[in-house]
């Protein structure tokens, strides 16, 4: 659910596996097709 960062994380600390829970049910997405300029986040410097 929260990313892929997980998983390059886990490849980066050389680990075998990487901690996971099943959903029973796959929650809606909060938006869809929404460009990243227009989600309403505040702007942070990264």
């Amino acid at each position: 659910m929260d990313g892929m960062h997980r998983l390059v994380k886990a490849v980066l600390e050389q680990r075998d596996s990487v901690p996971a829970i099943r959903f029973p049910a796959t929650p809606e997405a909060d938006y869809v097709n929404v460009a990243a300029d227009d989600l309403p986040y505040p702007d942070e410097e990264v």
